[in-house]
């Protein structure tokens, strides 16, 4: 219900929305501290609200960059990402109990949403080749996870240098204002370019968001701003025109000579 009503008044006023739902988030957390409440159900609720930072894209080349040279523990959690659409918090949380085989199930941190994923072909491939060291999916090389109560941060920071070896960031990335920081990829990038490549796929927004657990909302601002933008879904777009019956009178057309000009 807090979320339909967040995303009702994001529609014109997103920052505002996200302020309303904070100041109830906090309400609510007061509520639990005092045993009024059994939890906040808005406990680390997903913002509208970007700022000034548009979410962005990884493209293949950005992909191909990461992955060559790579710590296998790198790969493995950026090809668990993409074919999850799953945010980091989440995917370093992930157990070898929530794989069933042909099924990734979990609760989202953020959101509390339940989501049931249907494992590609490629991410089976990958989980079923890795060692069960413990109880997480993704772990450090020694096979500690990377996730643990008092720090969750590790994956990042190993990642956040990766990016830095191998270009996709520059020297000193650490050190540039929060604004230079946002031109460049982030790690959460990869779960809007989930969204981009199953609507590429010819996935509707309902199939996407029962995948990545976005809101309706939420996926078409991600789709509204990036899938015009992709070259597979143009090429997709023009093979479509090329071969269908509806449009074969636009295919056929051919610049005939005109008195005083010559065809082209």
């Amino acid at each position: 219900m807090f979320l339909e009503y967040q995303e009702e008044i994001g529609r014109d006023r997103p920052r505002e929305a996200d302020n309303r739902l904070s100041v109830l988030s906090a309400v609510f957390t007061y509520a639990a501290r005092k045993g009024r409440l059994k939890d906040n159900p808005l406990a680390g609720f997903e913002r509208i609200y970007s700022g000034d930072r548009s979410e962005m894209i990884w493209t293949a080349a950005d992909i191909a960059t990461f992955m060559q040279d790579a710590p296998l523990e790198l790969q493995q959690a950026l090809i668990l990402a993409l074919h999850t659409g799953q945010r980091y918090g989440d995917l370093i949380r992930l157990r070898w109990a929530d794989f069933q085989g042909e099924t990734i199930s979990l609760r989202q941190n953020k959101t509390k949403a339940r989501v049931t994923i249907h494992v590609s072909q490629a991410l089976r491939w990958m989980l079923d080749s890795m060692g069960r060291a413990g109880p997480y999916i993704l772990t450090r090389a020694d096979g500690r996870p990377w996730f643990t109560e008092g720090n969750d941060k590790e994956l990042g920071k190993q990642w956040s240098a990766h990016m830095v070896a191998c270009g996709l960031r520059p020297e000193g990335y650490a050190e540039l204002p929060k604004a230079k920081k946002a031109e460049y990829l982030r790690f959460n990038d990869v779960r809007g370019t989930a969204v981009t490549l199953l609507a590429e796929a010819e996935n509707g927004i309902p199939q996407i968001c029962a995948v990545t657990g976005h809101t309706l909302q939420s996926a078409t601002r991600i789709l509204e701003k990036y899938l015009a933008m992709t070259p597979a879904l143009s090429r997709a777009a023009i093979l479509a025109f090329e071969n269908s019956p509806a449009t074969a009178f636009a295919n056929r057309l051919q610049t005939t000579a005109t008195p005083g000009r010559e065809a082209i």
